[in-house]
């Protein structure tokens, strides 16, 4: 598996005739992601003190086909509203940039002589991008009428926010930004969905000082729905996850879960 931290992958189950090449979802964090996330945060703001656990959501493929196009993630249905995914501890929070919006931040913000480095670390979603670079290299990725972050399911967007509620979409799916990338080190082919920056008030307090827990502590847990192009048309898979990532647990669940996956397709 990847060296992380902590990761986690949820093998697909189709709610109808998924694409066969989509293994599922995988959640990785990174300690260089949740170093520079927790320095930049507090220079932002001196007195928020305390460490980020930065989270990126990956759709995980095992070939890269025109099949395997990511359209769209989420809910889009007004029906489905109400559904998504978040944290379980209610003392965490999705970290909210001022600087930046719902989907990918502007490199230029904290790129070399930006005066945001916060902005890399937002709480967002995109379908393809982690940043973009409006001018050259522009993420299409739109969010639906009924996305929000929310302080809880069905909740309202004031407070701390630890709920993903509808759904982003590919706003132009003829361009590649879908397209899963290969990872080098296994061999899959992958698409990034949402970053989750999270900081957890929960933490210990030593000497003044109050530390935040790790992801270990932040169950999340929800349910995606990710349509991938088929034939031209938008087919959808339907995951439904409950998360506590450890290094030793994830890479067995990933090992298990890929060979599980590959065996119902055969």
């Amino acid at each position: 598996m990847i060296r992380t931290l902590s990761a986690a992958v949820v093998v697909a189950a189709a709610s109808s005739a998924a694409s066969a090449a989509l293994v599922g979802i995988e959640l990785r964090t990174d300690a260089a992601w949740d170093t520079a996330a927790t320095t930049a945060i507090n220079d932002l703001n001196p007195g928020d003190i305390g460490d980020y656990t930065v989270v990126r959501m990956y759709a995980v493929f095992d070939d890269n086909t025109a099949d395997d196009v990511v359209l769209s993630a989420g809910h889009a249905s007004a029906g489905g509203a109400d559904l998504g995914f978040g944290l379980q501890n209610s003392s965490a929070y999705f970290y909210q940039d001022p600087f930046s919006g719902n989907t990918s931040p502007n490199s230029g913000l904290f790129g070399a002589g930006g005066f945001a480095p916060s902005a890399e670390w937002d709480t967002f979603v995109s379908i393809g991008r982690t940043s973009q670079s409006p001018a050259v290299n522009p993420d299409t990725t739109s969010t639906d009428p009924s996305f929000a972050f929310l302080s809880e399911q069905g909740g309202s967007p004031a407070g701390n926010q630890r709920f993903v509620q509808g759904g982003w979409f590919n706003s132009n799916p003829a361009n590649i930004q879908g397209s899963p990338l290969l990872n080098g080190g296994t061999g899959l082919y992958e698409t990034f969905l949402t970053q989750l920056t999270i900081r957890d008030f929960g933490g210990s307090v030593i000497g003044g000082l109050m530390l935040g827990t790790t992801l270990e502590n932040n169950v999340i847990e929800g349910e995606l729905t990710i349509f991938t192009d088929s034939d031209g048309g938008a087919t959808p898979t339907t995951l439904n996850f409950v998360q506590v990532p450890t290094p030793g647990a994830a890479g067995l669940l990933g090992i298990a879960g890929l060979a599980a996956a590959r065996r119902r397709r055969g």
